[in-house]
């Protein structure tokens, strides 16, 4: 690896750093994680799935679906979660690397 791009990766690091401390813990892991990851995945798998196991067709994403509703509940349960961990790991790794 060439010192000048650890460096430039090194840099852009603290600064994402300083940018994730200026918002605070509470506020990164809930808006950068829950909302922004946990979010956005639940619904890109809910559909992704959806349609992979069901075909392209209205009814597959609609409520009345049982299918749908269960996979709706269990990714809006499970990838919120995952994204608060995902960022309270990242915090915890660049709060050890870059102090606060």
């Amino acid at each position: 690896m060439n010192i000048l791009s650890k460096k430039k990766r090194e840099e852009k690091e603290l600064e994402e750093w300083n940018k994730m401390k200026s918002m605070g813990k509470k506020k990164f892991v809930w808006s950068k994680g829950v909302l922004e990851f946990g979010v956005s995945m639940a619904i890109f798998m809910l559909v992704f799935s959806q349609f992979y196991d069901e075909g392209f067709n209205l009814y597959s994403l609609s409520l009345s679906n049982h299918n749908f509703i269960r996979r709706l509940i269990i990714n809006f349960i499970i990838f919120p979660i995952g994204g608060y961990f995902m960022t309270t790991l990242v915090w915890k790794r660049y709060k050890k690397k870059y102090g606060v």
